[in-house]
């Protein structure tokens, strides 16, 4: 009887071991699964990846400024879209680190290198880019302890940041009419960008899509995010980039903030 039991009880941990293979495979292959929604000509273009972080490009006065940096082991295929668009490496002259997960900054280290780009990050998340090593995830769901609890440490390579962001920072030198905010809650270094020009690109603040929206998975502070997504509002930002969905509009931003 007791080994009959055994082998009965194998069979369940087997099927969760098949599981976490599978969705490691998924996340690998949507790690590398890019697509450029947008033109050279256009003032956001969006290098979506269809799981991790959006990768966006500004367009300036002056080349272009990089919001973000994909995950690990993406730098080849980032670069491979900005040849399909026709924007050089050397064009982009910024790039900006929304906060420290290192789905944001994983191939930084490779395209910085490529670009010769500036690097730009709130102070906080400078110890992590300096260390290679990501800021753990806070979860505020259930999902998001599964995914902080099996989701690997990856180590990236160091980088020094050249800018370091306590409360704003004017883009002008760059070409921007716009500046990079301090809005933490997700983390406590995240950073959004506000566009003179109607844009606002919020990174993980918020998630989801128009009419479904919320704070996702992960968040360390839902008081101190309230805060800041609320920070952003008096801005007249007729879109708003998130870094794992599709953009909304400043009415989508305003029906979510009714239900907190």
């Amino acid at each position: 009887m007791g080994s009959t039991m055994n082998r009965n009880n194998i069979y369940p941990r087997r099927f969760v071991c098949i599981g976490l293979i599978l969705l490691f495979s998924l996340l690998n292959f949507a790690c590398t699964s890019m697509q450029v929604i947008g033109s050279r000509n256009d003032e956001v273009i969006t290098l979506k990846s269809s799981l991790f972080s959006n990768v966006y490009l500004l367009m300036a006065s002056k080349g272009f400024v990089m919001v973000d940096a994909g995950n690990h082991d993406q730098e080849k295929e980032i670069l491979n879209q900005l040849t399909k668009i026709e924007i050089q490496p050397e064009e982009i002259t910024l790039i900006i680190v929304t906060h420290g997960h290192s789905d944001h900054y994983g191939a930084l280290a490779h395209l910085k290198e490529q670009t010769g780009a500036d690097v730009l990050c709130h102070k906080d998340a400078a110890e992590y880019l300096q260390a290679g090593t990501s800021r753990a995830p806070v979860a505020r769901t259930l999902w998001g302890s599964f995914i902080a609890a099996i989701h690997p440490e990856h180590q990236s390579e160091k980088v020094y940041p050249d800018i370091l962001v306590e409360t704003e920072f004017d883009l002008q030198n760059y070409g921007l009419n716009g500046k990079v905010l301090h809005t933490p809650g997700h983390t406590p270094d995240s950073l959004s960008i506000v566009l003179e020009s109607g844009h606002i690109l919020v990174g993980d603040m918020i998630t989801g899509n128009a009419g479904n929206l919320s704070f996702g998975m992960f968040c360390e502070d839902e008081v101190t995010l309230k805060k800041s997504i609320r920070k952003i509002l008096p801005y007249q930002a007729d879109t708003i980039h998130l870094s794992h969905n599709e953009s909304i509009g400043r009415q989508d931003l305003k029906d979510f903030i009714k239900t907190f």
